[in-house]
């Protein structure tokens, strides 16, 4: 009996420390909780996918390049819902003279879709945005095109979507030196539309606004580049 009573216990043990693996004590999940390596192609690459619960404020300060800016923070979860120990950050500076554009959307491109051509209209010109991710193991920084699109929805509703594509630049930890890319959708919803051609309409930007943005990351850590 002593015997059988003690595998039991180790047995638990042991689901235990796999449990711990992904999930930390507070109830957060580990970077673990966030890889797929299913989705990865070759002997090098990771592939990290997670969501983030976000804040963004537009602060309507004039840069070199830019009118006013839209600022993203938020924290990460997994898909399962649970939270990961990291942040994020993102900074997308823009034109008004582009706020048509985000009403606008692609023409129909029709076929053939093995062959050209392809019509981008509207889905460039927009800006670049840069962001950081911090993960329990280090971080990352992105940069690369942003496209944001709107569209108004019945009852006077608005619904706010920006894809961005990043390239990495820089990293520290596990992540110092990789090369890689990210796929960032996030997307906002109004109960009353904002007027973005207005200082007046565009008050609750500024207040600040909940979005949900999906993250996709493809990399190769820096011990498996070739040097030059």
């Amino acid at each position: 009996m002593a015997d059988k009573s003690r595998n039991v216990v180790e047995a638990l043990d042991r689901i235990a420390e796999e449990l711990s693996a992904k999930h930390n004590g507070d109830g957060g999940s580990t970077i673990s909780g966030i890889k797929f390596p299913d989705l990865a192609i070759g002997p090098y690459e990771e592939v990290l996918i997670f969501e983030v619960d976000g804040h963004v404020v537009l602060h309507e300060e004039q840069t070199a390049d830019a009118d006013a800016y839209f600022h993203i923070r938020g924290k990460l979860h997994d898909l399962a819902g649970k939270n990961v120990t990291g942040e994020f950050e993102t900074v997308f500076p823009f034109k008004f003279a582009l706020a048509p554009q985000i009403l606008t959307w692609p023409p129909t491109q029709g076929g053939p879709f093995n062959r050209p051509p392809v019509d981008g209209e509207l889905t460039d010109g927009y800006g670049f945005s840069k962001s950081n991710f911090v993960f329990s193991d280090g971080s990352l920084v992105t940069v690369g095109p942003s496209i944001p699109k709107f569209t108004l929805l019945e009852g006077g509703a608005g619904q706010l979507w920006v894809t961005s594509v990043g390239v990495t630049t820089d990293g520290s930890g596990r992540y110092a030196n990789l090369r890689g890319m990210g796929a960032f959708n996030g997307s906002g919803y109004y109960p009353q539309a904002p007027d973005f051609s207005t200082k007046a309409g565009r008050k609750q930007l500024r207040d600040g606004f909940p979005v949900k943005v999906s993250i996709n990351i493809k990399l190769i850590r820096a011990q498996h580049l070739k040097v030059a």
